[in-house]
């Protein structure tokens, strides 16, 4: 991917924490975009 490039992911909300630690690690950020009772919607950015 190239710098610039927004990952976006949906996940059940059970893997909300998860997927937060994950995109941290390899991408360095991660955003909340949504949060729904069974789901979330998550973001990383490539900077």
């Amino acid at each position: 991917m190239k710098p610039g490039a927004r990952f976006y992911v949906v996940t059940i909300s059970g893997l909300r924490k998860f997927v937060q630690r994950a995109f941290n690690e390899v991408f360095g950020n991660y955003t909340k975009v949504k949060q729904g009772k069974t789901y979330t919607v998550g973001l990383a950015e490539l900077e």
